[in-house]
Order: structure tokens, then sequence, then C-alpha cells
């Protein structure tokens, strides 16, 4: 076996290795919530070592960021789920704001994460956390953003409106959570209802 052909091999089984601990996070966290989720769980979940889980991750901070990769990954799975065939442009949006409350509304495991993905005192000092995240969310809007290509809009502008999207519930979400809505006493589905008549007027 030549030099190269090795390497790539020796690759494909850290990668492999890697995506494994990354799913026994996921499974911890689950059961656990983002507290529970150490290191020691993690290596326990797997019957591997805390020394073998931080050859593979940054310390603490990496799995944490793993953590919410996750999330998106699963938000991706769901959503593509959910939209199916429908056909409405608000129909999509609808379901995929359904689906972004679902896994990180309030008192949801996502909902603790949420620091994470805006950035709230995660390291991330070459950009690649932030690079991967928006590749996941990107990937995560296509099937609304591909509704309204459907209706004409460019793709450039389709990604855009779908992002507006998801700028839209995120802030509701944080808003939410922090206890403000029930404060103005207002409720998440009289908001959502009043901005998808403003995005999709009658």
């Amino acid at each position: 076996m030549n030099a190269s052909r090795r390497d790539r091999g020796v690759a494909a089984a850290r990668k492999s290795k890697r995506q494994a601990l990354a799913a026994a996070a996921w499974r911890v966290f689950l059961r656990e919530g983002l507290g529970g989720t150490t290191a020691r769980a993690i290596a326990q979940e797997t019957g591997g070592s805390v020394g073998a889980l931080y050859s593979y991750f940054p310390g603490t901070n990496g799995v944490v960021q793993e953590l919410a990769l996750g999330s998106v990954t699963e938000l991706t799975r769901k959503v593509a789920k959910s939209v199916g065939f429908e056909r409405s442009v608000r129909g999509r949006a609808e379901l995929a704001i359904a689906e972004i409350l679902e896994i990180y509304g309030p008192g949801t495991r996502g909902a603790e994460l949420l620091p994470v993905i805006f950035g709230t005192g995660q390291k991330d000092e070459d950009g690649e956390f932030a690079a991967r995240l928006n590749g996941k969310l990107i990937v995560a809007l296509t099937p609304v953003a591909e509704g309204f290509q459907a209706v004409g809009m460019e793709p450039s502008q389709a990604q855009a409106k779908a992002l507006s999207l998801a700028c839209f519930v995120f802030g509701l979400v944080m808003f939410h959570s922090t206890g403000r809505m029930a404060a103005m006493e207002i409720s998440a589905k009289n908001v959502t209802d009043t901005f998808l008549s403003d995005v999709f007027p009658p």
C-alpha cells in the first residue's frame, strides 16, 4: 500500500471515529442536557476514554460546538421531512418555523444550545465553526428557498428570504425563552401569524 492510500485510510478512519463520538455526545445531550454532557459521560457512552475524546475534539468547547452543529443537522432532517410535498411557499415557511420552534423553543434541549449558535462566549479563532454552522443553516432552509424560487425569485433572493424567516423565528425564540413575550402579554402564535401575513400578503 502506498503512502497516499494509507493516509487516506487513516483520515477516513479518524473521520468515522469523530462522527461516532459526535453521535454519542448527541445521545448523552438529549438524555442529560448540556450540563450533563461531560467528557466522562461521553466516554462512558462509547466505552472509550476521556483522553481519546479530547484527541478528536479541542476540549469541552469543541464538544459543545459539535452539539450545536448536530442540532442544525437534526433541524435539516426534520424540515425536509415536514415540508415533504408541500407546494405552497407559505406552507413551507410555516412548517419550517414550526420545526425550528420544536427544536429550539423554550424548555427544549435545543434552547440550551442557542448561546453557542449565536456565539456567546465561544472560541472560534479560525472561523471554522461559524463557517460550518452557516453552511448547515443554509442547507436546513433549502426547502423554503426552493419554494420561493418556484414562484419566480432568483436563487440569491430566495435564499435571503428564507434566511429572513430564520432570523424572525430565532428572534421569536429568544424573546419567548427570556419571558419578555409573557411580560408583554402577547403569544408566539400571534406574532408568527402577523409576520407571515406581512411576508405573504393576501
